[in-house]
């Protein structure tokens, strides 16, 4: 079937359907959108899947779900695993901050130290 357009005298457009298939007994008869488009939409309303293709698909979902799951609980401990690391970082910049005398490394610590805190919301995020 293909979708096509026809004027009318008046100069209208109206949606219609047509088949060019050369063993098919309509070819070329155009049929109205609105009959084609009804027809298919009763036909929709009256089909159901089988309850062996919902088992499988429903298996399929249970399947993927738990993949999805899987892969978020991975993503999840090597985001705390990124957060403890930070975390480490910081502590050592501090002990260095503490043991240092120099102003321009202690403000050098302190910028790398607001850098690792932003990198730390942001795991947290």
């Amino acid at each position: 079937m293909t979708a096509c357009w026809s004027k009318s005298k008046t100069g209208v457009k109206h949606p219609y359907y047509m088949c060019f298939w050369r063993g098919c007994e309509s070819k070329g008869k155009a049929v109205r959108r609105a009959d084609m488009e009804g027809q298919f939409e009763a036909l929709l309303a009256k089909m159901q899947p089988s309850r062996t293709l919902y088992g499988v698909v429903e298996a399929m979902f249970k399947q993927a779900w738990g993949i999805l799951s899987d892969s978020e609980a991975t993503h999840r401990q090597s985001i705390q695993m990124a957060l403890r690391d930070t975390e480490k970082k910081i502590e050592s910049l501090l002990d260095r901050i503490v043991e240092s005398s120099t102003a321009s490394v202690v403000s050098a610590y302190e910028k790398r130290i607001d850098m690792l805190e932003r990198e730390k919301l942001v795991l947290r995020e």
